[in-house]
């Protein structure tokens, strides 16, 4: 929101080996409504595991889903966008 970070258009590389979110980061992922780009985190000791699913854009809520329900396609490692 502040022109330094992600924004719609931008071009993203995510790296598909790296789909498992310790340390937390921003990754895209398939959360059952879409693919996004979220920061995703493991909530500590929850049982079944839980993952917390953050936007840094204010207009978006963040939320938790079962971990099972999240399929992650990778972390982000670069982005661009046109000038």
């Amino acid at each position: 929101t502040d022109g330094s970070g992600i924004n719609s258009g931008d071009i993203l590389l995510a790296d598909t080996k790296d789909r498992h979110p310790s340390p937390p980061g921003i990754f895209a992922l398939d959360d059952g409504f879409g693919v996004v780009v979220k920061r995703l985190e493991f909530i500590a000791y929850s049982d079944p595991p839980r993952m917390s699913i953050r936007s840094d854009n204010p207009a978006h809520a963040s939320y938790e889903l079962p971990a099972e329900e999240v399929r992650v396609i990778g972390r982000c490692v670069w982005y661009g966008r046109r000038l």
